[in-house]
């Protein structure tokens, strides 16, 4: 009842506002991504309803997830019909509200693994992008105050957080303070003049102009021949994207835990960065994407003497490694996409065996049947 609910209402809306079922315009293409990052958490809503260990306890649980739903959808539509009219501010505000209701947010699971719970870049998406940051000429490296944590050393915004993930209490966190004579020294590696990337993000853009630098606190450990250590800590990223008068900014949040740079004795390894992703052009502020923070992992490659840094992201790697988000999320944003199960079909079952839930299914395929979404995966 809960899901012919749910169709019934996205049938009617798209009668009401005579949805076309081309959807070729820039504002459709956004909303399509927007609908694209909500699908997850219908079916992370739909395995953590399941579980409950009652009918009523699964129905109470439903009904919750089904408002969530509805009110999401209901401002991602209105946010599209916000972006056809011209009026950015009311587009923005809907998917503000948006990210309220998904809580799009970074994680760490039982392994150690970093995840993002909104899906960013999927399998089908990539980046290539292939440079090297170097010294900024004058005056690269100055004093920094940074925290010692029991999980390693983080920015000094990111103690709240870093103690918190741990349960530790904050006698555990140590602040060592800039001007100490222990204190962290942090250098700017500055992108080369001219840099270029594609990316495929929905659609194709290639040729996209990157610009900034990205500041980087040496820990100082002992690497071991083999395996990997966090060498060095990112304590500010000043990135600005732009191609064809668009802009897109990428600033470091530096209260996540989780920024490091871990690196082997050859100098290969792994930037991880929570970003900010801020943009005012009008082509780009109708994605939900746009005022969230995402969890990058770039392959580095640092020279001996640290003057370098080389950030090398083949074609042929997957968006999703670039963006890490679990296997359900993937799955559920961007498919492989499969028949509807049967609307008589139990909606805790999963009866094409693609992981997820029968009822989050049948919700999924109807974003994509009635607004013809499929193309943009």
């Amino acid at each position: 009842m809960i899901f012919r609910k749910f169709i019934l209402g996205l049938a009617l809306f798209i009668a009401a506002v005579g949805w076309s079922t081309a959807a070729e315009s820039c504002c459709e293409r956004q909303m399509c991504q927007n609908l694209r990052a909500l699908k997850p958490h219908i079916a992370w809503g739909f395995e953590d309803c399941c579980q409950r260990p009652t009918n009523e306890l699964r129905y109470s649980c439903l009904q919750e997830l089904s408002t969530r739903v509805n009110e999401a959808h209901g401002h991602i539509l209105a946010a599209k019909i916000a972006c056809d009219e011209g009026e950015n501010d009311l587009m923005r505000e809907h998917l503000r509200r948006v990210r309220d209701l998904l809580l799009p947010k970074i994680i760490k699971n039982a392994n150690g693994q970093i995840y993002n719970t909104m899906v960013a870049l999927g399998r089908n998406d990539w980046m290539a992008l292939d440079t090297t940051l170097t010294l900024a000429p004058q005056d690269p490296c100055k004093s920094v105050t940074m925290t010692v944590a029991s999980q390693g050393v983080v920015n000094a915004e990111a103690t709240g957080k870093a103690v918190e993930e741990e349960g530790a209490s904050a006698s555990v966190a140590v602040v060592v303070p800039a001007a100490s004579a222990q204190s962290y020294t942090t250098c700017t590696y500055v992108v080369p003049p001219g840099t270029t990337f594609d990316l495929r993000f929905g659609d194709e853009y290639h040729g996209v102009t990157i610009a900034g630098a990205i500041d980087l606190a040496r820990t100082n450990p002992a690497i071991p021949e083999s395996g990997s250590v966090v060498a060095a800590i990112p304590t500010d990223v000043q990135l600005t994207l732009s191609k064809y008068g668009r802009k897109a900014r990428l600033t470091l949040d530096k209260t996540s835990p989780y920024n490091a740079m871990r690196i082997d004795a050859q100098g290969n390894g792994v930037l991880g960065v929570a970003l900010n992703l801020e943009s005012d052009s009008s082509d780009l502020v109708g994605l939900v994407y746009v005022g969230a923070t995402i969890y990058f992992e770039f392959p580095v490659e640092v020279n001996s003497a640290w003057t370098s840094v080389r950030l090398n992201v083949p074609r042929t790697r997957p968006g999703n490694e670039l963006t890490p988000a679990e296997e359900l999320t993937l799955i559920a944003a961007d498919g492989p996409l499969s028949p509807p199960p049967p609307i008589d079909s139990d909606i805790c079952g999963d009866v094409n065996g693609n992981g997820i839930r029968d009822g989050a299914d049948r919700q999924s395929y109807a974003i994509d049947y009635y607004l013809n979404c499929t193309r943009h995966q």
